[in-house]
């Protein structure tokens, strides 16, 4: 379903998938909306609302998706444990990474696009955009389910789960423990 802001007026039902929609992402120009569902990910033009791709190849649910700050890539994790990246352009994909031992539960995007950041039971890595690997050994979070960037995310890394908050400092400790 997409709603109106300022009303908070349903706007439009987006019919295609089978299942229930796990996770939404729009991308930075407001063009394009991705949303997970079962093991697909669905395309859709946001004016005209009608899907413009489907987005296939994951061997378990789809459980995050977001968007480059450029609007290029899409990454989505999976309960296969894996972070593919696709061609926003030509839907296909451009990596798969591999290294998280249980499902992906989210993705997320620093903001200038360098570094995806992964989150995986207690494990979060951070994968190099550019060279397709991972930057550095994973971290240990305390059940970490969302990784998102915080100002730069190739020096500070939030992470949030469902006991506790932190702010780590990639290159020394734990900077707060929000929880």
């Amino acid at each position: 379903r997409l709603w109106d802001r300022a009303s908070a007026k349903e706007i439009a039902v987006l019919k295609g998938h089978e299942k229930e929609v796990i996770s939404v992402a729009f991308s930075p120009d407001g063009n394009t909306i991705a949303s997970a569902s079962g093991w697909t990910i669905r395309l859709w033009d946001r004016a005209s609302l009608k899907e413009i791709a489907v987005l296939n190849g994951h061997e378990g649910s789809v459980s995050s998706v977001a968007f480059s700050p450029d609007g290029n890539t899409i990454a989505s994790g999976s309960w296969d444990g894996t972070i593919r990246l696709w061609d926003r352009a030509s839907a296909k994909v451009i990596a798969v990474l591999k290294g998280h031992e249980s499902s992906v539960d989210c993705v997320a995007f620093s903001p200038d696009g360098n570094t995806i950041a992964s989150a995986s039971g207690w494990t979060i890595r951070l994968w190099d955009a550019v060279a397709l690997r991972d930057r550095f050994p994973a971290l240990q979070a305390r059940r970490a389910q969302i990784a998102t960037a915080k100002k730069n995310l190739a020096a500070d890394l939030a992470s949030a789960g469902t006991d506790s908050a932190a702010l780590q400092n990639l290159n020394t400790k734990v900077l707060a423990d929000l929880g």
